[in-house]
């Protein structure tokens, strides 16, 4: 019992889940709560428009999946001084827009489906605050998105964003590069139609924005070069090649570019012309590599790169010039499954660790 009292003394977060349970008693659990709590989150509690005559002090409430009646009677009993997190089942409430207005807090954030944003956008256009935020639970392409950009903390705004099904990306893939997604800075695009513009002759706005690219799918080689072109501080790129994978074996030349991390995925021997030019075209900048079911990879790429610190190497078959990793002066970190590189790598007291990832099946 004591260590239990000494446990609470440094509690933070509580997480209270319903539904059997009223104002009263969750008055009740709110009195024998410890001064170190700052962070409450409520769940499927149901409270019968029962008003609190005692209110408690807490930096940060979240609620979970209530009926949309609900925040009158909850803020009755809090006072909420930095954020409170509601979810979209309040956005029903009829006077969703006054409570909003009046709550006296430093920060409102919504989770809401991205399917919903219509409906915020009504509810946003009548607020008199600017204190009210949007985060999405999911993060795929919808056309109020660049809508909701302008409503985000930084921190959402920066997670990864999956887009796929972009209504016209085949004909105009300046909707991502910079369009409607170019405010964010971290893009994973899944795309396996063909593309009917002409890759040499498409003219698009830089893109000063995307810092982060994953591609996959059919055509990550068409997007990759458009990218390279046009992502002006691109620093990451990772790219999965599908089996099925569409070729344009006429290259736009890749000028030398500034990536920093290069990540390849079951590359074949057919994708060897793009790979061996991207990576070589980065290497006064590349820092990380990471080669995972790569097929027939010749490595003497990579030889005396100065500045690569971190290699993968897992799920690899018929590499060639091994060796290689013994000119690696500054590689601090590798990871690999292959016996003949951690042979080198002993004999060259290389650091290294022995790897091995799931594999991707495309």
């Amino acid at each position: 019992m004591c260590i239990l009292k000494e446990f609470s003394k440094s509690l933070k977060k509580v997480y209270i889940k319903g539904p059997k349970l009223n104002i009263r008693g969750l008055q009740y659990i709110l009195k024998d709560l410890p001064p170190s709590v700052s962070q409450i989150g409520l769940k499927f509690l149901y409270f019968d428009r029962e008003i609190a005559t005692t209110k408690y002090n807490i930096k940060k409430l979240k609620l979970e999946d209530m009926y949309n009646s609900q925040l009158p009677n909850i803020l009755s009993l809090f006072t909420v001084t930095e954020k409170l997190k509601l979810n979209q089942s309040f956005l029903y409430d009829s006077n969703i827009v006054k409570y909003l207005n009046q709550i006296d807090t430093k920060e409102i954030v919504i989770n809401v489906d991205i399917e919903k944003l219509p409906r915020i956008k009504n509810i946003f256009s009548a607020l008199i605050r600017n204190n009210v935020f949007i985060r999405c639970s999911s993060s795929n392409y919808t056309k109020d998105i660049d809508w909701a950009f302008s409503h985000m903390k930084p921190k959402q705004l920066n997670k990864l964003w999956q887009i796929s099904h972009v209504p016209y990306f085949d004909r105009n893939p300046s909707i991502i590069f910079p369009g409607a997604m170019g405010k964010c800075k971290r893009k994973q695009v899944n795309w396996t139609n063909s593309f009917s513009f002409d890759l040499e002759n498409i003219q698009i706005q830089p893109d000063n924005v995307t810092q982060e690219l994953n591609l996959y799918g059919e055509n990550v080689i068409t997007l990759a070069k458009l990218a390279l072109k046009y992502c002006l501080r691109l620093r990451k790129l990772e790219i999965c090649l599908a089996k099925k994978q569409i070729y344009i074996w006429k290259l736009i030349d890749i000028q030398t570019t500034w990536l920093e991390e290069i990540n390849i995925l079951n590359s074949s021997v057919n994708d060897h012309n793009f790979v061996d030019q991207l990576i070589s075209k980065n290497q006064e900048t590349l820092r990380c590599l990471r080669l995972n079911q790569c097929v027939g990879f010749d490595l003497s790429i990579i030889k005396h790169f100065k500045i690569l610190t971190n290699l993968i190497i897992v799920n690899c078959q018929n590499l060639s010039n091994r060796e290689t990793i013994a000119t690696l002066t500054n590689l601090e970190a590798l990871d690999t499954d292959d016996e003949v590189i951690l042979q080198t790598a002993r004999a060259n007291n290389i650091i290294y660790r022995r790897g091995g990832f799931q594999k991707v099946i495309w």
